[in-house]
C-alpha cells in the first residue's frame, strides 16, 4: 500500500512442513545424555561408610596375619590353603581400599571390600562341605542361610555394582551391613547366653 507498511500475507493453508512436520532424529551414544556422577552428601556418605568398612577390616585383619605366623601345622589341605590366602589378602585389600576410597575412586574400593567377603566365605566352604548345613533348630538355620547364602549373595551384588560403576549408595550399604550384621549378630549371641544363665543357670 502506498504511504503505509506492507501487508504481510499469511497463507490460510498449512505449509507443507507444517503439516508434516520432521520427526525428531535419535540422538546417538556419544550425545546422549549420561547419568551425572554422585556428588555432596551423596557421595560423602558411602565414602564415609566404605572408610570405616575398611578400617575394620585393616584392623581386625591384623591379627589374621599373625596367626599365620603361628606355624599351625595341624592345619593342611583346601581349608588352610583358601583360609591362609583369605588371611593374607584381607589387611592388604583393606588398606588398598582406603587409599581407593581417599582418591575419590569409591567404586573400586567396593569391589575390594566385596571381595574380602567373597574370601571369607570361600574360606568356609570345606568345613561346610565336611559338616553340612546345620539346621538343628530355628536359630542354627537362620545362621547357616545367613552366613552361607545371603552374605555371599549380598557381596557378588555389592561387586557387581562396583565393577559396573552404578549405585554408589547400595552398593557401599550393602558393604557395610556384611560387616555390620555378623558383630549385631554375635552381641545378640552373647546376650541372649548371658540371659538364659542368669535365668536358669548352667
Amino acid at each position: 500500500m502506498p504511504g503505509g507498511h506492507a501487508a504481510v500475507m499469511v497463507p490460510f493453508w498449512p505449509s507443507r512442513e507444517s503439516r508434516h512436520p520432521m520427526p525428531a532424529l535419535p540422538q546417538s551414544a556419544d550425545h546422549a545424555p549420561r547419568q551425572s556422577a554422585p556428588t555432596g552428601l551423596r557421595r560423602f556418605v558411602p565414602a564415609a561408610m566404605l572408610l570405616l568398612v575398611a578400617a575394620f577390616h585393616a584392623w581386625d585383619g591384623v591379627s589374621g596375619v599373625a596367626s599365620l605366623f603361628a606355624g599351625d601345622a595341624s592345619r593342611s589341605g583346601l581349608a588352610a590353603g583358601l583360609s591362609t590366602v583369605y588371611l593374607a589378602a584381607r589387611p592388604v585389600l583393606a588398606v588398598a581400599a582406603i587409599g581407593l576410597v581417599l582418591l575419590g575412586r569409591s567404586y573400586e574400593a567396593i569391589v575390594a571390600l566385596g571381595t574380602i567377603q567373597i574370601m571369607s566365605w570361600l574360606a568356609g566352604i570345606p568345613s561346610l562341605g565336611r559338616d553340612g548345613f546345620d539346621l538343628r533348630n530355628a536359630f542354627a538355620a537362620m545362621e547357616t542361610v545367613l552366613f552361607h547364602v545371603v552374605f555371599p549373595l549380598a557381596a557378588a551384588c555389592a561387586v557387581a555394582l562396583g565393577a559396573r560403576s552404578q549405585r554408589l549408595g547400595l552398593a557401599a550399604l550393602l558393604v557395610a551391613l556384611l560387616v555390620a550384621l555378623p558383630v549385631v549378630y554375635a552381641a545378640v549371641s552373647v546376650v541372649g547366653f548371658t540371659i538364659s544363665v542368669i535365668k536358669y543357670g548352667f
